[in-house]
């Protein structure tokens, strides 16, 4: 049977450490050309006053990142050189309320504005000539490119 004295233990873990941020350090893929995007969003004109968005590459061209939406502004550091499908989540101010019919019980959650033909996403290519995308949304009709 080995044993390890106490200087040795202290020793062995430092190594171990630092091979596994050798492993990982190698472990990010392949780099890509990001940019941060920025725009408004809207339905039917109004800023859409909180909510999200999630950008990911319809080409593999590196990670899916997202953002939340303020007041009908978003910016989204990190963003991919490339097509995407940007997914959209859009709340009102308000809050709706529900009550458990068992226990009585009020519950608020965030009320969905989404227009239900969104809920899909939509595409949009990202360039260093186009980071700057308003996602515009109208309540009726078909969604824009």
């Amino acid at each position: 049977m080995t044993t390890l004295s106490t200087k040795t233990a202290p020793s062995l873990r430092l190594l171990s450490v630092l091979a596994l941020v050798v492993l990982f350090a190698g472990c990010g893929g392949r780099g890509y050309d990001n940019l941060t995007v920025e725009g408004n969003v809207t339905i039917d004109g109004v800023a859409v006053p909180k909510g999200s968005l999630t950008f990911s590459p319809l080409d593999d061209s590196g990670p899916v990142v997202g953002t939340e939406i303020v007041d009908g502004k978003y910016a989204c550091e990190g963003v991919p050189v490339g097509r995407h499908r940007v997914m959209i989540i859009a709340h009102a101010a308000e809050m709706d309320k529900f009550e458990e019919v068992a226990t009585g019980a009020v519950h608020e959650v965030p009320r969905d504005i989404l227009p239900a033909k969104y809920c899909q996403g939509m595409e949009i290519t990202v360039s260093a000539d186009t980071t700057r995308h308003d996602i515009i949304m109208e309540s009726g009709g078909e969604p824009s490119p």
